[in-house]
């Protein structure tokens, strides 16, 4: 089954996409910390780019931004997460 947002990790970012399309960046240097969150248990104000299902979330820490909570659903969260945590050098909680 194919979703709408698909979540690719650059050399130097977090793209949320449509098809072929970037409609949003995060740069690994404005993240401050990731982890994984399931069903309702992520924080009230954030900026979320999901699809429906699943229910296990990204979340991304950013240190710039008015809302500074970013949410993103890739399909296997915890790969996603290590992989990221990989390039960007990040410590991962959870």
């Amino acid at each position: 089954m194919s979703w709408p947002l698909n979540f690719w990790l650059t050399d130097f970012e977090v793209q949320v996409r449509v098809g072929r399309w970037v409609v949003r960046r995060v740069a690994f240097s404005d993240i401050r910390e990731a982890s994984v969150a399931t069903g309702l248990r992520v924080p009230l104000w954030n900026e979320h780019w999901c699809n429906f299902w699943p229910l296990r979330y990204v979340v991304l820490q950013r240190r710039s931004g008015w809302i500074a909570t970013f949410i993103i659903n890739p399909p296997d969260p915890e790969e996603f997460l290590a992989d990221l945590a990989r390039r960007a050098s990040l410590p991962r909680d959870g």
